[in-house]
């Protein structure tokens, strides 16, 4: 991610689904074609990929997926 933070879902009030890269100034909100279901609670890491792993999490139901972002 080029040294750009990603983040994905949350709650207050209601789960969140939408995707934001901050780029150490500015935050921008993406819109990619395929994404999660909303969610709190998951897991996000790197692989040695590079990409951006995420796993689980709580969005009604209990979710064990897992997603890749690259």
């Amino acid at each position: 991610m080029n040294g750009n933070t990603l983040l994905f879902g949350g709650w207050r009030y209601n789960f969140y689904g939408d995707t934001w890269i901050w780029d150490g100034t500015n935050w921008t909100e993406l819109d990619p074609a395929s994404k999660p279901e909303r969610r709190e609670s998951h897991a996000m890491a790197t692989d040695r990929a590079g990409r951006i792993i995420l796993y689980g999490g709580y969005g009604g139901p209990v979710t064990s997926d897992t997603w890749a972002w690259s």
